[in-house]
This record gives structure tokens, C-alpha cells and sequence, in this order.
């Protein structure tokens, strides 16, 4: 059993988006609002062409158009045993990565702020 990056009972929000890994990596260099340590280890991670990338906050977080958190999940990997898709994973002062050499997961702290919301799929047509 890996690592659990969410406290017991608490409510949180996801957001899920399907992108490219050049368009996600280029939303985070540009996010003025996420951490630079956070950024630098997003923008290093190996990833495939396609991710899914939830956004975590809450209700008031989301309001404000603002998430505190983020999983990025392989959008090509067929296997979804043993957390095999999970790329990345942050919250609550976690981040969770995946150590190529051993195959394992690692469970790092990080102090997380919330950041801007990343994924903007809807772009409007018609003014």
C-alpha cells in the first residue's frame, strides 16, 4: 500500500482535465501563483504525451478560481493496478512521486500554497 495524501474526512473537490504533457508543463511554468519548488519538480517529471490532471481544493478554493493540490495520472498506461497511471502527486503538504530505479512511490513533505487553476478546456467562441 502506497502512501495516502488525504486526511481522514475531509471534503475535497476535483477538477479533471485531459491534456497534452507540453500544454500542462507550459500552464505550470507559467502559473505566478504555484511555488517554484513545485514547479521545478512538475516540469522535471518524466511524463507521456497525454495526462489526466485532477485539481484539488475546496469549495471556497474553486470559488476563487484557485486549487491547492494536484494529481497527474498517465492518460495512456492500460494498466490500473498496483497505482501504475499515478504520475504525481500533491496535497496537504505531501508530494508523491514515482522513483523509476527502485519502482516504488515516495512520499516527500512540501509546504503547498494554493495556485491559479490550470486547465482551461472551454475556450469562448463568440463574444
Amino acid at each position: 500500500m502506497g502512501p495516502n495524501p488525504l486526511e481522514f474526512a475531509s471534503k475535497v473537490f476535483f477538477r479533471m482535465s485531459l491534456t497534452s504533457n507540453r500544454s500542462f508543463k507550459d500552464l505550470i511554468a507559467n502559473n505566478e501563483l504555484m511555488q517554484d519548488d513545485l514547479k521545478a519538480i512538475i516540469i522535471e517529471t518524466s511524463m507521456p504525451k497525454f495526462v489526466w490532471v485532477a485539481e484539488l481544493g475546496d469549495k471556497t478554493l474553486f470559488s476563487d478560481g484557485k486549487a491547492n493540490g494536484l494529481m497527474i495520472i498517465d492518460a495512456t498506461e492500460a494498466n490500473i493496478y498496483y497505482n501504475k497511471p499515478l504520475i504525481l502527486a500533491a496535497y496537504q503538504n505531501k508530494v508523491i512521486t514515482f522513483n523509476d530505479l527502485n519502482g516504488k512511490f515516495e512520499c516527500d513533505t512540501l509546504s503547498l500554497s494554493p495556485f491559479s487553476l490550470l486547465i482551461r478546456n472551454l475556450k469562448k467562441i463568440m463574444s
